[in-house]
């Protein structure tokens, strides 16, 4: 199969996490304007209740053997819009963000990203202007030509630069990709 093909394919399958109304199940919907619990997508148990029966009454509850999985806590509504500009301009096509619910594999991983961007910032071969994480995210979405992230140095997808978006656009950008605590333990 010729590599342009396969790439293609590759792109339809990880817009399809992305695209606006495709939410991944017990995510902030992108009218949802209140406060709601927001799961991490396809993590093992997402469907098991605090009872530890299945949503489904019928199904046994899945076998414990370990601590429980984490929970994403509960998301305030600046943060939603921020969601939904996020699903609306498809980050999530090459951007993994559990918060949106998106799998996106061409980009470097959102999550955990006040600690990586804070990394980023102090290290010595940052080529970027920004000196605190917000100003590093504003910088990515704006010029992100400005610095590539460790591991995406070389790829062939690069990110354009998101010009078109407003400034509240961004401002929503930055709160969602800043606010999101971390999987792994981070803020």
């Amino acid at each position: 199969m010729p590599v342009s093909l396969v790439t293609g394919l590759l792109l339809v399958v990880a817009a399809c996490d992305s695209r606006p109304g495709a939410e991944a199940p017990g995510t902030v919907g992108s009218t949802d304007a209140a406060v709601a619990a927001v799961p991490a997508a396809g993590r093992p148990n997402a469907g098991i209740a605090s009872t530890g029966r299945s949503k489904d009454a019928t199904a046994p509850a899945a076998a414990s053997s370990g601590p429980a999985p984490w929970t994403m806590p509960a998301v305030p509504a600046a943060v939603a819009e921020g969601i939904r500009v996020y699903r609306t301009n498809y980050c999530g096509t090459c951007h993994r963000d559990t918060l949106a619910g998106t799998a996106g594999i061409f980009g470097p991983d959102h999550d955990s990203l006040r600690v990586n961007a804070a990394r980023r910032i102090h290290d010595p071969g940052y080529t970027g202007h920004a000196t605190t994480p917000e100003a590093y995210v504003r910088e990515s979405i704006r010029d992100p030509g400005a610095y590539r992230a460790p591991g995406f140095e070389h790829t062939r997808f690069m990110m354009p630069a998101f010009t078109q978006l407003s400034d509240a656009e961004v401002d929503a950008l930055v709160r969602m990709l800043l606010w999101q605590p971390s999987p792994q333990g981070g803020p």
